[in-house]
């Protein structure tokens, strides 16, 4: 919308319809009637389609990455980042469930890890992870939500760590990840 010309105040008798996905149902104003589409599930329609194309063309982009972040903010906002990357998530909450999911499943690209999660914090975690022999070469990305003296890499902490990213870096992220899966 460019502009907005006038707002007006006037009774309006919406009819919903069930069923037809995409299509909300039509609202009469002043004796003219109005479809009512639900844009978003287009737009998702479309973002679906253009990611199935992207991995068709591009197979080395459908790579599966284990998230485990605890903020649900960040759980809702990261997904849809690396997913337009053609990345397949899965998004856990703390890491004594990922290290459950990685006794279960081994066949992740790269972990994405929040230093600050439940249980242990990210540097414990990603320690864990190389401690194990089945989980020792997937790559390891930590998010930090500040840029202070744990983003530094000579600190002898994180030597288990492949990246620490500002979590609200997402092209660092895409780059890291694709850097990490040769994509």
């Amino acid at each position: 919308v460019d502009s907005v010309i006038d707002i007006i105040k006037t009774s309006a008798q919406p009819k919903t319809i069930a069923g037809n996905a995409g299509f909300i149902g039509n609202i009469t104003i002043d004796n003219k009637n109005y479809n009512l589409v639900d844009i978003f599930h287009y737009f998702n329609k479309a973002s679906k389609n253009y990611q199935k194309s992207l991995t068709k063309e591009n197979p080395q982009l459908n790579k599966k990455i284990l998230l485990i972040e605890n903020s649900p903010f960040f759980r809702k906002f990261i997904p849809p980042e690396l997913e337009s990357s053609g990345y397949t998530v899965t998004t856990l909450t703390n890491s004594k469930d990922a290290l459950k999911e990685l006794d279960k499943d081994i066949n992740y690209a790269v972990i994405i890890t929040d230093m600050n999660i439940p249980e242990m914090n990210g540097k414990e975690f990603a320690h864990s992870c190389k401690q194990n022999d089945k989980l020792k070469n997937i790559p390891i990305i930590a998010l930090s939500s500040s840029r202070d003296k744990e983003l530094n890499f000579n600190n002898p902490q994180i030597t288990d760590i492949d990246y620490i990213i500002l979590k609200t870096n997402y092209p660092a992220l895409i780059k890291a990840l694709n850097q990490l899966t040769n994509s």
